[in-house]
């Protein structure tokens, strides 16, 4: 009905395998942009900053990792607060 090289309009583009090269493209920056780094280093290097700068105390087997800081910040008011706790 259409000819090859144009897609009907009830074609969404999540219907079409993307391409090739835009995989690895897209791969390539996301490797470069935010490489896997052990978690090892980091917890130490914040042990050393935070105990040589501040002087606080910081266990690292007692840290953990979150996806970002606004996730923490629920996590940590989730650990400090309970059901029912009155809002400042």
């Amino acid at each position: 009905m259409h000819p090859p090289e144009v897609l009907p309009v009830w074609v969404a583009e999540m219907d079409v395998p993307l391409a090739g090269a835009i995989v690895a493209a897209l791969r390539e920056t996301a490797e470069r942009v935010t490489p896997a780094t052990p978690m090892g280093p980091l917890r130490g290097g914040a042990r050393r900053l935070r105990g040589g700068r501040w002087g606080w105390r910081f266990e690292v087997a007692s840290s953990t990792n979150v996806p970002d800081v606004m996730r923490g910040m629920v996590a940590v008011m989730d650990l400090l607060t309970g059901p029912g706790d009155a809002s400042l």
